[in-house]
C-alpha cells in the first residue's frame, strides 16, 4: 500500500504573495467578500488613473507587500462606475471598471503587471465585465498554459459566471513578474473598450496546477459563488503527489470529491450540474469545508482510494468534480466546476 505524499502549504505564506484587487472608482469590497476564488482578506481599492506609476499592494491582512501593480498605458488609464443591481460587496467590484483613455492609440489594450511576487504557481482571476456598456472583452495572461479567454455579458447573471464575469489562467511566476492583457471583441475598439473591474491572485506554491476546467457553469451556492476545483502537484502517475483543493464553499458542509473516465453535461434540478460520465467513482473520505470554505485532499493518484476502486494510468485523462451539500438553498446539494488532466 503507498502512502500518500502529503504537501502542507502555510497559510500564512500563502496569504502574504496573495492578493485581492478593485479597479475603478468606488469603495472596494469588505474583507469578508471571496469573490470567485473562495478568498477572503483586505481588498486593495486602485484607481485606474493611478497606475501609470507603481502602486504598492497590500495582502490579504491588509498588510505593506513589496508586490506592486502597474500599467503600460503611456497615456493613462480612466475609470468608470456604473450602479449595479443589488450593489453589496459584489456591486462594489463590478459595479466600477477601468479602461485605456489613449483615444488616438491604434493598441486600445489593456495591460496590468504586478512586480515583486514570490516565485510559484499562480491562480489568476481576472474580472472583465462592464456595468456601463457590457462590453466584451479577451483576457490573456503572458506565458500562461491556457489560451486567452472570452469574458463579458450584455446582462448582468446575478453573481460571479466563469467567462461571464470573470476568467481564470494558471501562471508560474519565476521572475516576480506576472502580467495580464485584455482586449476589446468588437470590430470598433474607439466605441467598445476592454474592460477590467478587478484581479484575484491565488498563491498555490511550487507545485504545478494541473489539467484544464472543461465545465464552468455550476449553480451558485448559498456563498452566492460557484465552488471551484483546482489540482495541483505532479502529472507523472509515478510520483504518486496530486492534491485537489475545492474553494467558494459553504461554511461546515460535508463534501465529496468524484473522478471519472468521460465527461459528460447533466443538469439535475435541486443538485447542481454533473460534468462526469463513463465510469465514477467516490475519491477519498467524506470531507468537511470548514470555517473557511476550503477543502484539500492529498492522494496518490496511481491508485487512489476510490469506491469502486480504479487504476490511473501513464497517457490517461481523468475527470473531477467536488459534490457538496448545501442546505441553505432550497436544493440539498451541489456541484463545483470540473477539471480534466492527463498523466504522464
Amino acid at each position: 500500500m503507498r502512502i500518500p505524499i502529503l504537501i502542507f502549504l502555510l497559510a500564512t505564506s500563502a496569504s502574504a504573495q496573495s492578493f485581492n484587487v478593485d479597479l475603478g472608482l468606488n469603495a472596494a469590497p469588505s474583507a469578508t467578500y471571496g469573490g470567485a476564488a473562495g478568498q477572503a482578506g483586505t481588498w486593495n481599492e486602485v484607481n485606474g488613473i493611478a497606475l501609470v506609476t507603481d502602486v504598492p499592494l497590500l495582502d490579504l491582512d491588509g498588510q505593506p507587500s513589496a508586490v506592486t501593480l502597474r500599467s503600460s498605458a503611456t497615456t493613462g488609464l480612466g475609470a468608470t462606475f456604473c450602479n449595479l443591481h443589488g450593489g453589496g460587496d459584489e456591486g462594489a467590484l463590478m459595479g466600477d471598471s477601468m479602461f485605456q483613455v489613449d483615444f488616438a492609440a491604434q493598441n486600445r489594450d489593456i495591460e496590468l503587471t504586478f512586480d515583486g511576487l514570490e516565485p510559484g504557481w499562480y491562480q489568476v482571476y481576472t474580472y472583465s465585465w462592464d456595468p456601463c456598456s457590457a462590453t466584451s472583452s479577451v483576457i490573456a495572461v503572458v506565458d500562461s498554459p491556457d489560451f486567452r479567454s472570452p469574458c463579458g455579458d450584455n446582462d448582468w447573471p446575478e453573481g460571479q459566471r466563469y467567462r461571464r464575469t470573470y476568467v481564470r489562467h494558471r501562471k508560474l511566476v519565476t521572475d516576480g513578474t506576472l502580467t495580464i492583457r485584455a482586449r476589446s471583441q468588437h470590430a470598433q475598439p474607439f466605441v467598445y473598450d476592454p474592460a477590467v473591474n478587478g484581479v484575484q491572485l491565488v498563491l498555490h506554491g511550487s507545485e504545478p496546477i494541473l489539467g484544464d476546467t472543461y465545465c464552468w457553469l455550476p449553480d451558485f451556492n448559498s456563498t452566492g459563488q460557484s465552488a471551484t476545483l483546482d489540482l495541483v502537484g505532479s502529472p507523472e502517475v509515478l510520483f504518486d503527489n496530486v492534491e485537489l483543493r475545492v474553494r467558494a464553499l459553504p461554511f461546515d458542509v460535508p463534501l465529496v470529491l468524484l473522478m471519472s473516465t468521460e465527461p459528460a453535461y447533466s443538469p439535475a434540478p435541486g443538485f447542481g450540474t454533473l460534468c462526469l460520465g463513463g465510469s465514477v467513482s467516490y475519491l477519498g473520505p467524506v470531507l468537511d469545508s470548514g470555517f473557511a470554505g476550503v477543502v484539500s485532499l492529498h492522494v496518490a493518484i496511481s491508485t487512489p482510494a476510490t469506491n469502486p476502486s480504479v487504476q490511473v494510468l501513464a497517457g490517461e485523462t481523468w475527470y473531477f468534480q467536488a459534490w457538496y451539500r448545501d442546505s441553505a438553498l432550497a436544493q440539498p446539494s451541489n456541484l463545483s466546476d470540473a477539471v480534466r488532466a492527463t498523466f504522464e
